[in-house]
């Protein structure tokens, strides 16, 4: 399993995540610990995906042009320069 549905068990705050509240995500070892301790209890598992439709870009994100190429994958981006030479 690598990503779990879970929900906070201790009486403190998981993550930002108050008692009895649930949440996803990708099993790591600190999640391993929390359940241990009893912080946090593994609901069930879950295999992330989306559905067609189901995601939009943020509202504040710049139009997309109708000329523009669908698959940007592999694109590159001007190299980010460090003064000091990154030291």
């Amino acid at each position: 399993m690598t990503h779990g549905l879970f929900e906070v068990t201790g009486r403190r705050e998981y993550r930002g995540h108050v008692t009895g509240t649930r949440f996803e995500a990708r099993m790591d070892v600190a999640l391993q610990r929390a359940i241990n301790r009893g912080d946090i209890r593994l609901i069930a598992e879950v295999e992330p995906s989306l559905e067609p439709g189901s995601y939009q870009l943020p509202t504040d994100w710049p139009p997309i042009a109708a000329d523009a190429p669908a698959h940007t994958e592999g694109r590159r981006e001007a190299p980010l320069l460090v003064e000091g030479g990154g030291k």
